[in-house]
């Protein structure tokens, strides 16, 4: 099993990813795990890591020149403010090809302009709610976790980041035009809810082992990915990571001005993934 999972910041992407690996089963493959960055992050990053697995993620990025745009050079996600991304080049592309999972939170225009046909892995892109997505990015960002890793963020209070309405904009405007390189590209890609993982996960589990080839799944074993995925399961892996279960937390915190900034950038794409009020 070989994929790309592409989804916006807080949009579940570490629920997808567990799913993914315990699909992958024995076959799981990772170069941050082959080439030995893994034991460099466990020794180094402890105090900057998300999940106990983050370890052995494969998150990719690209570089930008100064003027934007992509150079074309393929860089891992590192879980450290000094040190947040490490190239990769040379032979090493050709080793990350054999990588079971790819995580990047990179629009997909910029996924396929970058990685294309080179990287023939299935590809998903992971939907949420972008009210949601917003509200739990609001709130992450002032976890403890989250300020030692982006000292940026001086935020200590939700309020304090939703006082700031051009971050609050930026944001918004950030996830649309996530949403339409997705859209642009869909046809290379196999649609996933984050709240379908939520809601309908044992349907889901089932969905995607279909769509990525991995053999029949049968009851014991999607018990078992079922359990290791659950809410209570992760929270504890990672409380500052995860939150809250529920959904529509926007409904209660945002305030008319928000709600309008959102409809503004992002309205259109919300309505466009079949979400309403």
């Amino acid at each position: 099993m070989k994929t790309i999972l592409c989804g916006y910041p807080k949009s579940g992407n570490s629920l997808l990813y567990k799913i993914l690996r315990e699909l992958a089963g024995d076959d799981f493959a990772s170069y941050t795990w082959t080439f030995g960055l893994s034991d460099i992050i466990m020794k180094l990053c402890h105090g900057y890591m998300t999940f106990p697995n983050i370890a052995v993620y494969d998150n990719i990025r690209f570089s930008r020149e100064r003027d934007g745009a992509g150079s074309g050079r393929v860089q891992l996600e590192f879980p450290h403010p000094r040190c947040r991304r490490v190239e990769v080049s040379g032979t090493a592309i050709e080793a990350l090809k054999e990588s079971s999972i790819l995580w990047s939170h990179e629009r997909p225009d910029r996924v396929e302009s970058h990685l294309g046909s080179a990287f023939p892995h299935s590809r998903l892109y992971l939907v949420r709610d972008g009210r949601d997505v917003i509200t739990s990015q609001v709130h992450y960002v002032v976890t403890c976790l989250s300020r030692r890793l982006r000292p940026e963020y001086e935020y200590e209070t939700a309020d304090e980041v939703y006082d700031d309405t051009d971050l609050f904009k930026r944001w918004a405007c950030d996830w649309a035009a996530h949403v339409r390189a997705y859209r642009a590209n869909r046809q290379k890609y196999v649609s996933v809810k984050f709240e379908d993982l939520v809601n309908r996960k044992r349907s889901e589990i089932i969905r995607l082992g279909a769509a990525l080839g991995v053999h029949p799944i049968d009851d014991e074993e999607l018990d078992r990915i079922e359990s290791v995925t659950s809410y209570e399961t992760m929270k504890t892996e990672a409380p500052e990571h995860l939150r809250r279960a529920d959904s529509a937390g926007w409904k209660t915190e945002w305030t008319k001005y928000h709600r309008d900034i959102f409809e503004m950038c992002a309205g259109r794409e919300l309505r466009l993934l079949g979400y309403g009020e």
